[in-house]
């Protein structure tokens, strides 16, 4: 992997955390900033129109997208050579310009230059920032997980190895006894394990306006039994609470307002 001794450097200090390289960056502001139908912007998009956030950066667009990606990406490089914008890793090459797939900016940082030029961010910088906050989430609990000091633990006393170390002989208990030292010995030096957990796999887009479209249909089911408006996501975050999975208002009041325009895109496609 190219730079893979500079990414690790700069991972042992903990400066990769809520970074994004400045062409996924580009990728990610034109697509908040694209105003045509959905439909076009999907046969434009990397990997035939089924692509996700998460997906690598050498991964190209086209047509206009291409273009105002390529637009974003110019201006992004060259406040990073004014020194307006700053990075977390600079990636160069033999010629010292700077490689906008491996240079890594703070997402902040991204947000901060989009306001400073009234340029709009929304979902989709949203969401490779929501899956990096995660992302580092669990790493530092792993992390602390692996330094704090453990607890002994108290098993349950085993009285058969009692009454066999005291009715043996002077010499096995010895042997006993020195068994018993090597194993507190092992447990002591033995590092614990921090759990670790998968990480759910992202959707991709087609994925994502499949689930809409889902949800649009129960909801539509449910009709006589929901609100309208905010209400009717303030009903459907109580259903939420009720399985023990609990999903904000605002969050449910947003993928509500998401479901109507899946569905017409999913009418479109099969006319």
């Amino acid at each position: 992997m190219p730079y893979k001794d500079l990414y690790l450097a700069h991972a042992l200090h903990g400066s990769l955390f809520q970074t994004i390289c400045i062409r996924k960056a580009a990728l990610l502001v034109a697509l908040d900033n694209d105003v045509r139908d959905q439909s076009e912007i999907e046969a434009e998009l990397p990997n035939n129109g089924d692509y996700a956030h998460w997906m690598s950066p050498e991964l190209e667009p086209s047509g206009k997208l291409k273009t105002s990606r390529d637009r974003f990406e110019r201006a992004l490089l060259k406040s990073l050579g004014t020194g307006r914008l700053s990075a977390a890793v600079v990636a160069r090459n033999l010629d010292d310009e700077i490689d906008p797939i491996y240079t890594l900016v703070p997402t902040e940082a991204i947000r901060e230059w989009c306001q400073e030029r009234d340029v709009d961010t929304g979902d989709w910088l949203m969401q490779h920032e929501e899956s990096d906050i995660e992302f580092t989430s669990e790493t530092a609990h792993e992390i602390a997980n692996y330094y704090m000091p453990s607890l002994a633990r108290t098993d349950d006393f085993d009285f058969d190895a009692l009454e066999a170390y005291k009715s043996s002989e002077e010499s096995r208990r010895e042997e006993l006894f020195r068994s018993l030292l090597q194993e507190v010995q092992r447990l002591r030096a033995e590092v614990p394990h921090a759990r670790r957990t998968e990480a759910e796999s992202p959707i991709n887009t087609k994925e994502k306006n499949s689930l809409l479209t889902v949800i649009a249909a129960l909801v539509n089911a449910l009709d006589g039994r929901l609100p309208n408006g905010y209400k009717r996501a303030e009903a459907v975050a109580r259903f939420t609470d009720q399985i023990g999975a609990s999903v904000s208002v605002n969050t449910v009041d947003k993928i509500l307002k998401q479901t109507d325009s899946a569905v017409e895109r999913r009418r479109d496609a099969y006319k």
